[in-house]
């Protein structure tokens, strides 16, 4: 059975799970990154639907697990910093967005893209008229 490995990644600074495949010429480990939720990468077999459709069962089983762990952190984590994170990732999970500041048109800027339309619309009849 192929093994994925966790190795540290250059690219991304951290560990990182790596293809558990062997190249065939060269016996060499795969040096692509595993697909999410799989142990090999799309070259050795992790593009196939059945084993994209497994990978997306196993991680819909972690959902689960994953959110009564957040929720642990948002009621009894050590820090504040700790219990925040956990809750953002939580409402994000959920949908919830960050509250965006509406952007208000006033009448000054109506105007002056008013007067620039105009600008541009009286330069155009003058090369018209030439």
């Amino acid at each position: 059975m192929v093994r994925s490995r966790n190795e540290h990644c250059e690219i991304h600074g951290a560990e990182c799970r790596f293809c558990g495949a062997q190249a065939k010429g060269t016996q060499r480990p795969c040096r692509r990154h595993a697909d999410r939720g799989q142990q090999i990468c799309y070259m050795h077999g992790g593009a196939a639907p059945q084993n994209r459709r497994k990978a997306e069962e196993r991680l819909a089983l972690l959902v689960d697990p994953a959110l009564e762990a957040l929720a642990d952190l948002v009621d009894f984590g050590e820090s504040g910093q700790i219990r925040l994170r956990a809750a953002k990732v939580i409402l994000d999970y959920a949908g919830y967005q960050p509250h965006r500041t509406p952007e208000y048109i006033t009448t000054s800027m109506i105007e002056r893209e008013l007067a620039r339309v105009n600008a541009e619309i009286e330069e155009l009849e003058r090369e018209l008229e030439v």
